[in-house]
């Protein structure tokens, strides 16, 4: 966890107080835990929830990021999607790293967010994509992006760049990881949660892939 990673700064020429700091990394971090469902008790058709991580080799880490479905969670924001503080500004903020869930559509003060959850379906057979970006104030460096969840929802998970739709991983609990270059401040990907094989999730159309570009997506890196 980045020291600074979740802490607004407070634009009045003044430094950041250390009981600011601290309150404000003790909120997040004890909350996220709490809004989330217990992993032992996770299924696809009801309350579920996925961690990422990005780490460098530096020691940088964030591991505050959570997506998932909960039953009272409601279309849109709801007290569930938690807000991310933005970065100080350099030099605190020169080793920021961060994984956010970007929702400029909701119209509020934070637009990015540290939990996105969704209602539980009626139906198990359901389709769904959150999107979230790495951003990091250091381009250039190395990262790894990780995963954990249920191996049930991992199973029909797969992880795409936002604007070319090209797949970089396509089975989420056959791989649990993804290495690459950080070229941007920012690196949009889309978490894509597909129908059961041979399902159908209403609208939406999900072509799937066989083992032979399986093994190639797993190679790919995404074009940061």
């Amino acid at each position: 966890m980045i020291f600074f990673r979740k802490n607004k700064c407070v634009q009045d020429g003044s430094q950041l107080t250390a009981a600011f700091l601290i309150i404000g990394l003790f909120i997040v971090q004890s909350t996220l835990p709490a809004a989330a469902a217990k992993e032992g008790k996770q299924t696809v058709n009801k309350e579920w929830h996925v961690r990422l991580t990005i780490k460098t080799d530096d020691g940088r880490q964030d591991r505050s990021n959570i997506l998932g479905r909960l039953k009272d969670s409601k279309p849109g924001k709801d007290s569930h999607d938690l807000p991310e503080m933005p970065p100080p500004p350099p030099p605190m903020g020169d080793r920021y790293l961060s994984i956010v869930f970007p929702h400029p559509e909701w119209k509020t003060e934070m637009p990015d967010y540290s939990s996105d959850f969704r209602s539980v379906p009626v139906g198990p057979n359901t389709d769904d994509a959150w999107k979230f970006e790495i951003r990091t104030h250091t381009p250039g460096i190395s990262a790894e992006l990780s995963w954990e969840g249920p191996a049930a929802v991992l199973a029909r998970s797969r992880i795409k760049e936002a604007k070319s739709g090209r797949v970089l991983i396509e089975d989420c609990v056959a791989a649990d990881r993804q290495s690459f270059i950080l070229k941007k401040e920012r690196i949009p990907l889309i978490w894509e949660y597909r129908p059961e094989r041979g399902g159908k999730a209403g609208t939406k159309k999900i072509k799937e892939t066989g083992g032979k570009q399986h093994e190639q997506n797993e190679e790919r890196k995404p074009d940061a």
